[in-house]
């Protein structure tokens, strides 16, 4: 599709496809502001002493898993049953950038499946933890920021 096909077939789709002010197709929703951004979270030096805080100060636990798979076949999955464990009752901030608006998981999967997955994973995050942070990107290409 050529850029004025895919803005006419935005109008139509269930799923929204984003352009920034320039037309383009983005992954940031708005128009990623660089200057904003240094100004919100400061600078990379600011950034990553931040991040050493986070690691001294409280339990990170990185866990490496097939979260679309696991989400599919949740009645049959060991490790859906530990990632409900996982989480229950806990604060969790869950980063979502490379998994459901990945190439990858495009080529391997319809959109409305990867949506309808997104969908499940947001309500059992709802369902089971404390709170969450979701960060990342739709496979629509929007951002998510979502705190509950």
């Amino acid at each position: 599709m050529d850029p004025d096909q895919i803005e006419k077939y935005s109008e139509v789709s269930k799923h929204p496809i984003v352009f920034n002010r320039h037309g383009f197709l983005q992954n940031h929703y708005p128009d990623y502001d660089m200057k904003k951004f240094k100004k919100e979270y400061g600078d990379r030096t600011a950034l990553r002493l931040l991040q050493y805080k986070m690691y001294n100060k409280h339990k990170v636990d990185y866990w490496h898993m097939d979260l679309i798979k696991t989400l599919r076949s949740k009645n049959r999955s060991k490790q859906y049953g530990a990632l409900v464990e996982k989480i229950k009752g806990k604060n969790v901030f869950f980063d979502v950038s490379n998994i459901f608006s990945y190439h990858v998981s495009h080529a391997g999967y319809m959109l409305e499946e990867l949506v309808n997955v997104l969908e499940e994973f947001e309500q059992l995050l709802a369902t089971h933890t404390k709170s969450f942070y979701l960060k990342g990107t739709r496979p629509s290409k929007q951002e998510i920021a979502k705190w509950k």
